[in-house]
């Protein structure tokens, strides 16, 4: 009988701890470390005080002066780890604040320029978390300018659209009726550019293979506006999305990418956060 979603992502759980412990041995590199930690979070296993205090002990050897990490995305990662964990993250959150434009955008690195689903993650993630963002509106605002014309004058990408519709999500009702034909002719591309496996590449005319950790990111998209919008539209996508990211894994070795357990830790916690689909394991 063929696994269903959620069978498939807790099947990981041995997978993701060794792999977990083979980084921490080896000291690999923290965003690796983080990803891994979080994903473990997220299948619902239950992380020792030993553990624990080992994680956050590594994690502030790293914490630069500015109270950011190396770049963006390690940072939100850590970032929620510690929030869960009761942690003071009031540094983090004024560094990555600090990467915030004029034009509300967010730079994933000081030295990069404002990218829409950097902005759009980050927004997302401190919606979720109930952080106060007194850049609300500046973000909104770039997340949907920039992504209308990435849309619809430069053509689109299919993970793009998944960072915009899991944003979207969190737009509060007032906004999400102004963008309502935004998010519909965001649909439409998503299905549009969905392949015949059922996954997503960036663009379906880009010739590439789907790709998993990309279609994990449409999928939570797909996910998280349903909870808003309902199921009109999306549920014939996620059928297909759903059978392609089953058919796309390993049993209990994760999904076949370079470094595969960071794309596989991430996938995970796309999958999770995006499906609501609950469990605990012990390990």
């Amino acid at each position: 009988m063929k696994k269903t979603v959620s069978e498939l992502v807790y099947g990981q759980v041995i997978f993701v701890n060794q792999m977990y412990n083979v980084l921490l041995r080896d000291d690999f590199d923290l965003i690796r470390i983080a990803a891994s930690h979080r994903a473990l979070l997220k299948m619902g296993v239950k992380i020792s005080e030993k553990r624990k205090k080992a994680f956050i002990e590594l994690v502030k050897n790293h914490q630069q002066k500015d109270g950011g990490f190396t770049a963006l995305r390690e940072t939100l990662m850590i970032m929620v780890i510690l929030y869960e964990y009761g942690e003071d993250i009031e540094e983090i959150l004024r560094w990555v604040f600090s990467l915030v434009d004029e034009n509300g955008g967010i730079h994933p690195h000081p030295r990069d320029r404002a990218r829409m689903p950097d902005t759009a993650l980050t927004y997302a993630l401190l919606a979720r978390l109930n952080i106060d963002n007194k850049y609300e509106q500046k973000m909104i605002d770039y997340i949907t300018a920039t992504w209308s014309k990435e849309l619809y004058i430069q053509g689109g990408l299919t993970y793009k659209a998944g960072r915009f519709l899991s944003a979207y999500s969190r737009f509060p009702e007032e906004e999400r009726n102004r963008q309502k034909q935004l998010y519909q002719d965001t649909i439409s591309f998503v299905k549009e550019n969905q392949r015949e496996d059922g996954g997503f590449s960036p663009n379906k005319r880009d010739g590439l293979r789907s790709m998993p950790f990309y279609s994990s990111v449409v999928y939570k998209g797909l996910k998280d506006s349903m909870a808003v919008e309902g199921q009109s539209g999306s549920m014939g996508i996620l059928d297909r999305l759903s059978d392609y990211m089953c058919d796309s894994s390993q049993d209990g070795m994760g999904w076949p990418e370079h470094e595969r357990d960071y794309i596989t830790a991430r996938i995970i916690y796309n999958m999770i956060e995006g499906g609501n689909i609950h469990g605990e394991r012990g390990i």
